[in-house]
């Protein structure tokens, strides 16, 4: 984009403003993994089972990270026990520079700009955090029991590709739910977010790979 002096708004690339999420990772993510266990030709759904319950509980850390940033925040709670306010936060100049929660509430004038705090919200963050740790559990107990043994005793290559299917579709749930709770998203088509778009294509994606590995006679192939 062109200013008006002919100078390019490099301001894209200012990742430490915002624009970052997990999806836009994990999409990426998945992308460079496939590619380099294809070269180097090694499983890539045994891999993939091996790294999604650690990638779930990672993300656990992360949603904490941004309860604490004040990113992410859900929507405006009234009587909720357990709902947050978030602090003004100003600069060394005065200028209110941080807690999206509270200058969003600024924004939409729920609350004058000189307010100490924001209006309660829903804690999604940690909502999130604490269903990606459910789900990190359920997986590993799903991990444990993949191994089976032959008629003798011998143990036997399970069928891989099972993990992932499971993380999709409960992280599709999980994330879709919390999102509804959510304060910071712009719907997208109706009434649903960009995410929640994203979710349903992953719970989509994630049944039609459970139902072809269901298929899938050979444990080995990819």
């Amino acid at each position: 984009m062109l200013l008006h002096r002919g100078e390019y708004d490099w301001g894209v690339f200012y990742v430490w403003h915002g624009g970052l999420v997990f999806y836009g990772g994990v999409i990426l993510a998945v992308f460079s993994i496939i590619y380099y266990l294809k070269r180097n030709q090694i499983s890539v759904l045994k891999v993939g089972d091996l790294l999604m319950p650690g990638i779930l509980l990672g993300l656990a850390f992360g949603r904490i990270g941004c309860f604490l940033n004040g990113c992410c925040y859900g929507q405006v709670v009234q009587g909720l026990p357990w709902s947050v306010c978030f602090p003004m936060i100003t600069n060394t100049q005065g200028e209110i520079t941080g807690s999206p929660a509270f200058i969003d509430h600024v924004h939409q004038g729920l609350i004058p700009d000189n307010a100490l705090m924001s209006l309660p919200v829903h804690p999604a963050q940690l909502y999130e955090s604490l269903l990606v740790v459910l789900f990190f559990i359920i997986l590993s107990i799903i991990w444990a029991k993949k191994k089976r043994f032959d008629d003798k005793g011998n143990p036997q290559e399970p069928k891989h590709g099972f993990i992932i299917a499971y993380a999709g579709m409960l992280y599709a749930i999980g994330r879709f739910s919390v999102e509804s709770l959510r304060g910071d998203n712009k719907s997208f088509i109706t009434s649903i977010s960009y995410s929640q778009w994203v979710s349903i294509g992953l719970f989509v994606v994630s049944v039609a790979l459970f139902f072809w590995l269901k298929r899938k006679k050979t444990a080995t192939t990819d």
